[in-house]
């Protein structure tokens, strides 16, 4: 399955509503604002619908259709931070705007308890699958 690396469940909504709720979801990740070769370390590919709070990823060249990001140990530097996870409730799909409103709003309430200070005054930005 791939899955958009902005939205991050853009193709959830071919699945059955059963499967919707173990797929339809939002990693946060924190990411620098200015990604210039934060880690050289390659990490492992892992399927994008494994990634679990507390992992590090070298993904900030990550666009267009994903399925895979590759997983490095957070004591190396990285690129990005999986900090909260939003799950959707079940039922329907809300739609790909439902989806993305639902995530920005999940991701930047808990940012400040994760990064010690508020989004709107931090060099840290989020960014979801």
């Amino acid at each position: 399955m791939t899955v958009s690396a902005r939205t991050g469940v853009r193709a959830a909504a071919a699945v059955t509503a059963a499967a919707l709720v173990v797929v339809a979801f939002a990693g946060c990740g924190l990411l620098p604002t200015n990604i210039l070769d934060t880690n050289t370390a390659d990490g492992v590919d892992s399927d994008l619908l494994t990634i679990a709070v507390g992992d590090c990823l070298n993904d900030g060249g990550a666009e267009g259709e994903i399925s895979s990001v590759p997983i490095i140990e957070c004591e190396e530097p990285r690129e990005t931070e999986m900090y909260d996870s939003i799950i959707l409730d079940e039922g329907e799909y809300p739609g790909e705007e439902a989806v993305i409103a639902e995530a920005d709003t999940g991701c930047e309430s808990t940012f400040d308890s994760f990064v010690g200070i508020a989004y709107a005054e931090s060099a840290y930005k989020f960014s979801y699958y």
